[in-house]
Order: C-alpha cells, then sequence, then structure tokens
C-alpha cells in the first residue's frame, strides 16, 4: 500500500507475528542446560517422574539457571513406582508438586565431605516449615529415619545431586 502526502511516498508495512495459537503450532521450548539440575533429570530416562513435578510446580526453568545453586536429592522412578504408582504424580496440583519437591531440595550446595563430616545434623529445606534430618552411621547416611544415599555426589553447574532411595514427604503432607 502507498500513500502519498505532498511530493513524499510512504510505504505502509506490513508487520507479521508468530501466533503458534492460532496455527495449531507449539512454540519451540529452549533446552536446558546439559550441565545443570534439570537437565541432568532431562537427560536421563529413570528420573521422569522428577522431571514431571518439576514442570507441574513451574520450577523447571528455575532449576535449569546457573543461579540456583542448591543440593536435589533426587529419587528413581523405578522405586517411586513401586512404592506409590504414577497416579499419585499425575493428580497433584501445582503447590502440591512444589511442597514436595522443596522439602527434596537444600538452599545451598553441600558436598559429601559435609555430610560424611557429621555424625547427625538437620538440614533446612526451600520448603519453610520443613527440614531433613540426617543420620551418618559409619558412612551409611540417611535421611528422615527411612531414606537412605544411595550414591555418591553428582557434580552439575549449578549445584549437587544424590540419589536417594525413596520419596521424603514433608510432615504435613497427607497421602489420600
Amino acid at each position: 500500500m502507498v500513500s502519498y502526502y505532498g511530493t513524499f511516498e510512504f510505504k505502509d508495512l506490513v508487520q507479521a507475528y508468530d501466533l503458534y495459537d492460532i496455527r495449531r503450532f507449539p512454540a519451540k521450548e529452549k533446552p536446558y542446560n546439559k550441565n545443570s539440575i534439570m537437565g541432568y533429570i532431562e537427560n536421563r530416562p529413570d528420573f521422569s517422574l522428577f522431571s514431571y513435578l518439576f514442570k507441574t510446580a513451574e520450577l523447571d526453568r528455575r532449576a535449569d539457571e546457573e543461579l540456583f545453586q542448591s543440593t536435589l536429592f533426587l529419587c528413581p522412578d523405578s522405586y517411586l513406582k513401586q512404592k506409590y504408582g504414577e497416579p499419585f504424580f499425575m493428580d497433584l496440583d501445582r503447590n502440591t508438586a512444589l511442597s514436595l519437591l522443596n522439602h527434596h531440595i537444600l538452599k545451598r550446595p553441600i558436598h559429601q565431605s559435609t555430610l560424611l563430616g557429621r555424625r547427625v545434623a538437620i538440614l533446612d529445606t526451600r520448603n519453610p516449615r520443613s527440614t531433613i534430618s540426617l543420620v551418618n552411621n559409619n558412612g551409611k547416611m540417611v535421611l528422615n529415619g527411612d531414606t537412605n544415599i544411595i550414591s555418591n555426589e553428582i557434580n552439575v553447574s549449578n549445584g549437587i545431586i544424590y540419589i536417594v532411595d525413596s520419596l521424603m514427604l514433608p510432615e504435613q503432607f497427607m497421602l489420600l
């Protein structure tokens, strides 16, 4: 379209927008950093339920950031499906998933040497209403009385991951 004003000629520009919802194409998500906590979880098939929890709680992009700097106690799907079943996780809403995840995340990276250096410790989680009790019994670390740490520390760019053998539920958490 061309418009005239005196001796000047102006050409109108047509601006195009990417309207994924109108065209029915999903927007492309930026991939996770492979060396972040979320990248570690997403790139291993045995942690799909924790990946689902992070996405439900809308904490996945935050766990991918360099400033996240936390410790995560991560449980494999094989243990979770055996004890709770998949429907338990699929029925969680955002706030419940966030509360559950925050009970598995410590506020800062804590190395294994620090954990092994204490006989008994209380660890503050990202959930302000809950803590994790740690008992070190000659190198065997037990969390909350029944959860064992079954791996050495896994260092990633934004924190430390420990593999555990059970889900740790906050005290106020109710199973239906």
